[in-house]
């Protein structure tokens, strides 16, 4: 049984049994665990008119693999990788192409730009 804090007024538990648990507009979903027995959360944020604001997976309690930004439209505007907690690269997507900025020990480290010719 896992025990998670998702505020400072409510503990919720999640089990393979209960593994979703909806508070106001964000979903935590238990979707199993590592190779490590760490646990694997699966987290979604909505707009009030149920668009998505972003998503991502937690392991041990930390960020971990691709999070993803979305604007009022729908759009991907943003990624940002994750490892163990550690960020690895963010990527931002503009209209005339993308940046991207990988970190090095959790800090900023490269900064590339890909403007998209017509």
């Amino acid at each position: 049984m896992l025990a998670f804090n998702f505020s400072s007024f409510a503990q919720t538990e999640l089990t393979l049994e209960n593994p979703t648990v909806k508070i106001e507009n964000k979903v935590y979903h238990l979707a199993g665990f590592d190779a490590r027995d760490k646990p694997i959360l699966e987290f979604k944020e909505f707009r009030e008119n149920g668009e998505i604001i972003q998503q991502g997976t937690y392991v041990d309690n930390k960020p971990d693999g691709i999070w993803s930004m979305y604007d009022f439209k729908g759009n991907l505007i943003i990624t940002m990788e994750f490892s163990r907690g550690n960020k690895v690269e963010l990527t931002q997507f503009t209209d005339n192409g993308k940046i991207i900025v990988r970190y090095l020990n959790n800090r900023p480290h490269r900064h590339t730009q890909i403007a998209y010719l017509d």
